[in-house]
This record gives C-alpha cells, structure tokens and sequence, in this order.
C-alpha cells in the first residue's frame, strides 16, 4: 500500500484524500492520502524524519510553509530553486527532495480551461507567497509582461526581481489604486493569495465593484483556490464577462504531477471533467 501526507495549517479544507484516491485508483493501486495540520513549523524537521522512518511515498506541503520548508529537507530539484518554494517531496533513501508540482499544474490548467499564454499577453499576478512564486516560474516561460501585486510591497519586489529578466516585470501593492486600471489593460488576472479560501469565502484580493460599467469581456481570470470551487473573485470577475477558472483543475494536475514522482506511476486522467464533477460535489457534501 502507498500513502502520503499533506503537510500544512490549516488543512481541513482539503479534499486531497479523495483526488489521490481517485487517482490511486486509475493505476488499480491501493493508496491513502494523510491530511496532518501542522501548528508550528519547529514541528516540520520531525515529521518529515519520521514520515520517511514509517516508508511514506511523499509528501504534499500547503500553506503556510511552502517556502520555509526549504530550511528543513536534504535538497530540492532546479526548478523548485529557481521557484523559490516546493509543494511536494519525495524521499530518496533516507533524503528528502523537494520539488514543485504547483508549476507545470497552473499553467496546464490556464492552457486547458481557459488559453494558452502568448508572449504578448499581459498578467497580474496577486500574492508573492508560494503558490504565486510557483505560478510567476510557469507564466514567464510564455511571457515577461507580468505585474506583482501585493499586500506586502517587499515581498512583491522580491518575487519580481527573482523571475529571469526582471527589468520587464513590474511589481505593485495590492491595494494601489492603479492596480485597478492595470487590471483593466492585462489579458489575464490570477489570484494566488489565500483570500477568498474556505472559512473566508466572503472575502475578495480585490474590490471588483471597482469595475463597475467597465466590461471585463475577454479577459481570463484564473483563482489557484479550489474550496470554494468558485471564489467570489471569479464570479465577481464572470458576472462582468470574464473567462474563469477555478483552482481545482490546477490542484488535479498538481497531484497527477506528485503521484507520478511518488509511485513511478503516471495516473490516467482521461475524463478531466468527470474528476472535477466527482470533487465538486464531494466539496458541496464536506463543505
């Protein structure tokens, strides 16, 4: 039998058991996926000793600690370096490597549900945390026309000046009044805060009543938060003709990506749609 762990604070929310028990399935294995909060990261060095002691498969690192982590495993793969952050490891012996699945799964997903980038679209990014490091990584191999928007102006700064090129990627506060209207002039608009995320659904990373008599047709707007599937920042953003997508296609590819590394396995995923359908309404049953 595999198992992993999802390491993180909180974790409740997560439905990753059931995606990597769908998963397991398709490669007609048995397999269980451990959701363990973790209060303090002093807690991290031990678990991941004593996760790889008892043969775990791997490991699945959510927020808040997708960048610290980095102090506490033996090495990471060059991406992940490049990225900054890792969302997932595996053990290697007695070594745990990380490596970032977030990557190649949000750009897979923007590709497949809403349109591939082109070197001439425009993106803001929100958040400068690990899931928007990882996110920033994919989108810059199609474009450099990237803007970093930010509650901590710091943290933007240092995201921006990290991507290769950096002379081209602009970086902003999150509540700037012209993030506004270079929202208004970009392709696509991705959340990759926290905000919005289940307790908080009530909550938006930006005030789109801003927007209000300006049409956002033809714009893709892309939330890395799955639960709720639909966060108010997408329907915000869909009520005012925006293309959306929600962050469960990305955390379906992402555990693709991490149960092949895991299992040396790849798992079959020829009905996108129909996995989506069976998380979503285990979301609305477990929410």
């Amino acid at each position: 039998m595999y198992f992993s762990v999802l390491l993180g604070k909180p974790v409740d929310h997560s439905i990753s058991p059931k995606l990597f028990s769908l998963l397991g399935e398709s490669l007609g294995i048995e397999y269980a996926h451990i959701k363990i909060n973790v209060p303090s990261e002093k807690q991290l060095p031990i678990l991941l000793d004593d996760l790889c002691q008892l043969g775990c498969s791997g490991i699945n690192i959510t927020l808040p600690y997708k960048i610290v982590v980095m102090d506490y495993i033996d090495a990471s793969d060059l991406d992940a370096r490049q990225i900054g952050a890792v969302n997932a490891i595996y053990f290697k012996g007695k070594k745990s490597i990380g490596f970032n699945s977030d990557a190649p799964a949000a750009l897979l997903a923007i590709e497949k549900k809403l349109k591939p980038i082109q070197p001439q679209d425009s993106v803001v990014i929100l958040g400068a945390g690990g899931a928007a490091r990882a996110i920033a990584s994919a989108i810059r191999k199609r474009t450099s026309r990237i803007t970093i928007a930010n509650r901590t102006l710091s943290k933007a700064r240092m995201l921006a000046h990290d991507l290769p090129e950096s002379e081209n990627i602009s970086f902003m506060g999150l509540y700037d009044k012209a993030l506004i209207e270079v929202i208004k002039k970009a392709h696509y608009v991705i959340n990759a805060t926290s905000v919005g995320m289940a307790p908080n659904i009530a909550a938006n990373p930006i005030d789109l009543s801003n927007f209000k008599g300006h049409s956002l047709e033809g714009k893709y707007f892309f939330d890395a938060i799955f639960n709720p599937y639909e966060t108010k920042f997408l329907i915000a953003a869909k009520q005012r003709g925006a293309k959306t997508c929600s962050g469960m296609y990305m955390m379906i590819f992402q555990a693709v990506y991490a149960l092949e590394k895991w299992t040396g396995k790849k798992p079959k995923v020829t009905n996108l749609e129909k996995i989506n359908s069976i998380l979503v309404d285990y979301l609305k049953k477990h929410a």
